[in-house]
């Protein structure tokens, strides 16, 4: 994982909503119920930016057991989709799922997005993780909140478009100049051609009168 650079928070990120959470619940250690309700209480569940990578800052303070690892579920595992990331401390950050980062701490790749030949193009395995996607905090109790990706205009939400455009551009121009190459000296060639013709014309025109 590479070193944290200074975090973006996503600020227009409406606060994280947390589900029932409060029953009783086994203490894993001794194998029996706990007395009184467990419940988990979700302290942070933010996006934030660090480089240009999207993460989730989270906290969570279990209360009724003893429990110090977290396990969280992005998605419905019901459902179609899911992601699990397990073993985690209580609070701290992890990757947005679909985000891949390169040895170096570069951003090789966004949620949401696919290179297809070198362009970047909208639609992934990984749409369902924004803008919005549910994550379940597991600890025994456990909470469900709802986490919002960060907005487009943040750094890290999409690809830098503006490079690739660029360098689209480029690419675009260099094609054309390529293709219109031939026709641009086939009429270089006629203007030159034609000054000739005329050129002849002109001197049989001087002779004749000379005559």
């Amino acid at each position: 994982m590479a070193a944290d650079s200074p975090s973006t928070p996503a600020t227009s990120s409406p606060a994280a909503t947390p589900g029932p959470s409060g029953y009783a619940c086994l203490d894993q250690e001794g194998g029996y119920a706990a007395t009184g309700v467990c419940q988990l209480v979700v302290l942070k569940a933010v996006a934030v930016c660090r480089g240009n990578a999207p993460w989730l800052d989270y906290a969570v303070e279990p209360q009724g057991t003893p429990n110090t690892t977290v396990t969280l579920v992005w998605g419905d595992p019901s459902g179609p989709h899911s992601f699990t990331q397990a073993n985690l401390p209580l609070s701290g950050s992890v990757l947005w799922p679909g985000t891949v980062v390169d040895a170096q701490g570069n951003v090789t790749d966004w949620p949401g997005w696919r290179l297809v030949n070198g362009q970047w193009v909208q639609g992934d395995d990984w749409n369902w993780v924004r803008p919005t996607v549910p994550v379940t905090f597991k600890v025994n109790p456990e909470a469900t909140v709802t986490v919002t990706y960060p907005p487009e205009q943040a750094p890290c939400a999409d690809p830098p478009r503006s490079e690739v455009l660029a360098e689209d551009s480029t690419a675009v121009l260099a094609a054309t100049g390529t293709s219109d190459a031939g026709p641009v000296m086939l009429a270089a060639i006629g203007v030159l051609l034609l000054g000739s013709l005329l050129l002849g014309l002109r001197v049989i025109v001087r002779r004749r009168a000379a005559r």
